[in-house]
C-alpha cells in the first residue's frame, strides 16, 4: 500500500474511514510506542492516521499553512545532518478543509525511567536550536512558509507580518502601557524557531547500530522570530504545568514528570543563550500570548 497509488479522493476515504470511532482503537495499537502515540491521534489542528508502511495523514482547518511551512524547512535545512524532519509528499483541500500526506518517522519519544536519556536529549535539542539561531538575521520575519503566523498564541487573528515594525505594534496593542518598556524588536534578529519544542514534538529514532538521533515533528507555527519567542513559548508550557498532579505509570499523559523535566532543563538551557536585553522582553511577549 503506498500513498502513491492513492487520488486525493481515495486519500480522503480512507482518512474518514480511519478516523471513525470504530477504527481509532485499531489505530492506536497500530501506532503504540511510535512516533505517534495514542494521545496524538486527537490534535489541536487534526488527526493523524497512518497509512502503512511509512506514510501519515493529517487534516485540518489550517493544513495548507503547515504544509508550506514543512515544505519550506525541508528547503531550508535539507543539507543538514543535525535533526530529522517529515518529508511532505502532498497536500490539497476538500470543502475548506485540508489534508497532508507526510512522511511517518519511526520514532520514540523519552525513556520513563533514567535521568541520563533526558539529559541527552536536553543536549541535542540545545545543538539544534543553536544551528536554527545561526540560520536567518535578515529582515524577513513571520511564518517561514509565508502564510499566517499559527498557534493558539496567534489565535486572536493569526497575523501576517510584513515587517519589524508590524511585529512590534501587534504585541504592544496587547500590552498596558507600564509593560511596554523592554519590547524593541529592532534590536534583535530574526532567526529560524520552531515554537513548540514540547516533548511531543520530538522524537528519538534509533537505527540498527543502536545509534540515536533526534527527529522534530510538527512544524505548524515555525517561522522567523527573534530567539526569545522560541524562549518564551517553552517557558509558557513549562509554566501552566507546574502544579499539576502527574500521572504515575501513564506514559501517555504529556505532562507526566518524565517530559516536565526535560521541559524544564530545555528552556534552562535556552535562556542561558539569551543575553540580558533578550530576557527582559521574555514576560512582555508571554504577557502579549496569554491574553490573546
Amino acid at each position: 500500500m503506498s500513498y502513491e497509488a492513492f487520488t486525493d479522493d481515495e486519500t480522503i476515504e480512507y482518512y474518514e474511514y480511519h478516523t471513525q470511532s470504530s477504527a481509532l482503537s485499531l489505530v492506536s495499537r497500530r501506532l503504540n510506542d511510535t512516533s505517534i502515540p495514542p494521545n496524538t491521534i486527537n490534535l489541536r489542528n487534526g488527526r493523524l492516521v497512518l497509512l502503512p508502511p511509512r506514510t501519515i495523514i493529517k487534516s485540518g482547518l489550517y493544513i495548507t499553512d503547515e504544509a508550506q511551512n514543512l515544505q519550506s524547512a525541508s528547503n531550508i535545512l535539507g543539507n543538514t545532518s543535525i535533526l530529522k524532519f517529515p518529508k511532505l509528499y502532498r497536500v490539497f483541500e476538500r470543502h475548506g478543509m485540508g489534508y497532508m500526506v507526510m512522511e511517518y518517522i519511526p520514532g520514540r519519544h523519552l525513556n520513563v525511567d533514567g535521568e541520563e536519556e533526558v539529559d541527552w536529549l536536553v543536549g541535542k535539542v540545545e545543538e539544534v536550536v543553536k544551528y536554527f539561531w545561526g540560520l536567518g538575521k535578515g529582515e524577513i520575519l513571520g511564518a517561514i512558509g509565508g502564510g499566517r503566523c499559527r498557534g493558539y498564541w496567534w489565535s486572536s487573528d493569526f497575523p501576517k507580518f510584513e515587517d519589524r515594525e508590524g511585529l512590534e505594534e501587534w504585541f504592544l496593542k496587547r500590552l498596558p502601557a507600564h509593560g511596554r518598556q523592554y519590547l524593541r524588536m529592532n534590536r534583535v534578529d530574526m532567526v529560524l524557531c520552531h515554537m513548540d519544542l514540547v516533548s511531543r514534538n520530538i522524537l528519538i529514532v534509533e537505527g540498527e547500530d543502536g545509534e540515536k538521533e533526534v527527529a522534530i515533528v510538527d512544524w505548524e507555527s515555525a517561522g522567523w522570530f527573534p530567539r526569545m519567542f522560541e524562549v518564551a513559548r517553552l517557558d509558557m508550557v513549562v509554566s501552566s504545568r507546574r502544579g499539576l498532579q502527574t500521572a504515575s505509570g501513564d506514559h501517555n499523559v504529556i505532562s507526566s514528570e518524565k517530559e516536565m523535566r526535560f521541559e524544564r532543563k530545555l528552556l534552562e538551557k535556552l535562556k542561558g543563550m539569551l543575553d540580558v536585553e533578550e530576557i527582559e522582553m521574555i514576560e512582555g511577549v508571554m504577557r502579549a500570548w496569554e491574553g490573546v
